[in-house]
């Protein structure tokens, strides 16, 4: 006869749960054949846990997402700034191929300007690397039709585009601070739309470089060893030099009074800090949960409710019709 065991909580069953977190019960019919198996699932902490990390990032993404009406209300009211409204909203368009497709024919009807731009100062500077902004439009644009397929791009793949943009992103910075170019909001454009896909492509390229080597890297740097340099263009993009040149830009170039050019430059700043608290928030998602499948779900999760986000806005700004391209040709104007 089998031993018999005493059970007094339910929390002495768990040691009888099977790897899938089941336990099997065998009911015996007189004959002692096997009358039937019962699966039982008992309340689970890991998923209790999961649940309540999920709820924990999505407050999280919820805080960081959320748009700024105020300041969006300012902006809508400067006719000068349409164009660069499309940045400054707190919305990253450049995350999904949904917004992306708003930027990229306006990025790329301008990037014939910006080009000739590059040209004239490398030459002046005596610069030979060949950093080509059209082609890390189309990459940026490949890379998330590929996510939209789920069809992701590797580890190397990312890296490089993430080196590319930073290189491109770095070269206009140079250029704009320069004062070389007479169509300067153009070029401002230019910089807040690389920055935010550079912000994107480090935040997928630290969630596959995190969980494809977590186990190897063990207690040492998580993140890519040129994680920091990349991240740090933020801080030149908000530096005083910066701003100042911005606000000097606004009054002189843009024809922006006192109050519009306050506006613009602070809500320029802000944009720059949420981009790179949005590469932060993201690592500290990344360790928090974990957990690959987990981060997944959360990731998928939110996706959603930013693709929700972006049409919302675009019903708010009259665009009513069902399809995506007359929301580009009217969000594009």
């Amino acid at each position: 006869m089998a031993d018999v065991v005493v059970i007094r909580t339910v929390d002495e069953l768990r040691k009888f749960l099977n790897e899938k977190g089941l336990m099997e019960i065998v009911l015996r019919a007189k004959n002692q054949k096997f009358k039937t198996f019962i699966k039982v699932a008992l309340d689970q902490p890991q998923e209790s846990e999961a649940k309540k990390q999920i709820k924990k990032v999505m407050n999280l993404l919820n805080e960081n997402n959320n748009l700024s009406l105020k300041n969006l209300n300012l902006l809508n009211n400067i006719s000068k700034l349409n164009k660069l409204n499309l940045v400054l909203n707190g919305l990253n368009l450049c995350s999904t191929w949904v917004g992306f497709a708003i930027m990229y024919e306006k990025l790329d009807r301008m990037s014939a300007q910006i080009a000739d731009v590059v040209n004239v100062y490398k030459e002046a500077n005596k610069i030979r690397i060949d950093f080509e902004f059209r082609k890390i439009l189309s990459e940026h644009s490949n890379m998330l039709d590929c996510r939209k397929k789920q069809n992701y791009y590797t580890e190397e793949q990312m890296r490089e585009l993430v080196d590319g943009e930073y290189n491109v992103l770095e070269l206009l910075i140079d250029i704009f601070l320069s004062d070389i170019s007479n169509d300067r909001d153009n070029l401002l454009f230019s910089i807040l739309s690389l920055a935010s896909m550079l912000s994107v492509s480090i935040i997928y390229f630290d969630e596959i470089y995190y969980f494809q080597n977590k186990e190897a890297i063990g207690d040492g740097n998580q993140w890519h060893m040129a994680h920091d340099k990349w991240v740090a263009i933020f801080d030149k993009l908000s530096s005083s030099k910066f701003i100042d040149t911005i606000q000097d830009c606004g009054l002189f170039k843009m024809g922006l009074n006192t109050i519009e050019n306050d506006c613009f430059y602070i809500s320029f700043y802000d944009r720059i800090r949420e981009l790179k608290q949005d590469i932060e928030d993201n690592q500290f998602m990344i360790k928090e949960i974990d957990d690959k499948e987990l981060f997944d779900i959360v990731v998928k999760k939110s996706s959603e409710e930013f693709q929700n986000e972006i049409e919302d806005i675009l019903e708010k700004a009259g665009v009513t019709v069902g399809t995506y391209d007359d929301a580009i040709r009217v969000a594009v104007a």
